[in-house]
């Protein structure tokens, strides 16, 4: 929080910081995207980006995209809601075909996507 307002003024704009370099097996570049909700306000989202290339097109391209009210591009939140759907059908034909088989489902409730 210190940084960012050190580092951005009114208007905020987004701002990166990185690349940190985290090195496993692969090299792993890390970059946190600093993005603002509005221009005026000091709410923002933060957002973590790791590239296998020390690559700034990638981060350039997220900063330009639209944000939603939760911080993250809106194309991932529907890549997500897409993918929570897909995972909640398929959950429904499994507990559908194990009650037809006799086999009692009481564990469903219990069944959630974790993100």
């Amino acid at each position: 929080m210190r940084l960012y307002e050190n580092v951005a003024s009114k208007p905020y704009r987004p701002i990166v910081v990185g690349p940190f370099k985290k090195t496993d097996q692969v090299d792993i570049f890390v970059n946190y995207l600093i993005y603002p909700f509005h221009p005026y306000v000091k709410k923002f989202s933060v957002l973590r980006i790791e590239t296998t290339s020390n690559d700034m097109k990638i981060v350039n391209m997220m900063s330009s995209l639209e944000f939603t009210k939760d911080g993250i591009p809106s194309i991932l939140a529907i890549a997500d809601s897409s993918a929570k759907a897909v995972t909640s059908g398929v959950l429904r034909v499994i507990s559908t075909i194990m009650e037809r088989i006799g086999v009692q489902a009481s564990f469903s409730s219990r069944i959630g996507v974790q993100t």
